[in-house]
């Protein structure tokens, strides 16, 4: 089983293709654990001023029981489903797993094409600390544009289409209902401007 930001990772990417294909690249991978990075960046920010519940994929998988409690306590809502008592745990792990299965075959994929088969893991740590180095440990407001994620020396350039949409995906929406854009950078991201100047 891969990490969690490696699943994350590919679950972006897989979010992407509406054919099913899986031909991402080591670039592409990169460039979304990127995305995926600085969008805990963002909620690190949102959070200062609102609650959030984080609730991890081993949690739900260990005691899904538990979890349901914790989101529904969170919520301040009762327990509501279909047969009148909690979740199926049977259920929930059978409908969580494939998901997690599809990711770990597009990082096999992924390694496969790029040589590094079982050391794909390898990838993230790099990655990782220079995102936490540019973004002061996630504390860095404005944080670092979806849309600068490719390989340096021009990060900002030659995005393949996946890297695209998950940055339109990533970007705030200035126009939604309930949404107030108050920084000149969320403006620029939601124009796909990585400079925004």
């Amino acid at each position: 089983t891969s990490l969690p930001l490696g699943l994350a990772s590919a679950d972006a990417l897989r979010s992407t293709r509406h054919d099913n294909s899986d031909n991402f690249t080591l670039s592409d991978l990169k460039a979304a654990t990127r995305q995926i990075i600085r969008w805990h960046n963002r909620l690190s920010h949102v959070a200062a001023h609102t609650s959030l519940l984080t609730v991890s994929l081993d949690d739900l998988l260990d005691d899904p029981f538990n979890v349901e409690d914790r989101i529904c306590s969170f919520l301040s809502v009762e327990k509501v489903t279909s047969n009148g008592g909690h979740i199926d745990e049977e259920e929930l792990i059978g409908s969580v797993q494939p998901i997690v299965e599809l990711n770990n075959r597009v990082l096999t994929q992924i390694g496969h094409s790029s040589g590094l088969e079982k050391a794909i893991e390898n990838v993230f740590e790099p990655v990782m600390k220079e995102e936490f180095r540019k973004s002061n440990s996630l504390s860095a407001w404005p944080c670092q544009s979806f849309w600068s994620v490719g390989d340096d020396p021009h990060p900002a350039k030659h995005l393949s289409l996946p890297i695209q949409n998950i940055a339109i995906e990533m970007s705030p929406n200035c126009n939604a209902d309930y949404t107030k854009c108050t920084v000149e950078k969320d403006r620029c991201e939601e124009r796909g401007d990585a400079i925004c100047k």
